[in-house]
C-alpha cells in the first residue's frame, strides 16, 4: 500500500460499507483502460463492486421532475 493510502485505511477496512459512486467507477474504468487495457480495467472496476455502488440514476428518479 502506498504511503498516502494508509491514511484512508480506517474507512476501507469494512468494504461492505464503502459507497462507490457510479461516476467514479466510470472515470476509474476510463483511466484504467487507457493505462492497462480493457480486461484489466474491467477487473479493477469489478473490485469496486465489493462496496455499495451508488447508482445515480436511482437517486435522480426520486427528485427529477416528470
Amino acid at each position: 500500500m502506498g504511503c498516502l493510502a494508509e491514511q484512508f485505511q480506517p474507512w476501507l477496512d469494512d468494504v461492505e460499507t464503502v459507497v462507490v459512486p457510479t461516476s467514479l467507477q466510470f472515470e476509474f474504468y476510463k483511466w484504467a483502460k487507457w493505462e492497462r487495457g480493457e480486461v484489466q480495467a474491467l477487473e479493477a472496476v469489478a473490485l469496486t463492486e465489493q462496496g455499495m455502488p451508488n447508482y445515480i440514476r436511482q437517486s435522480f428518479r426520486r427528485v427529477a421532475p416528470r
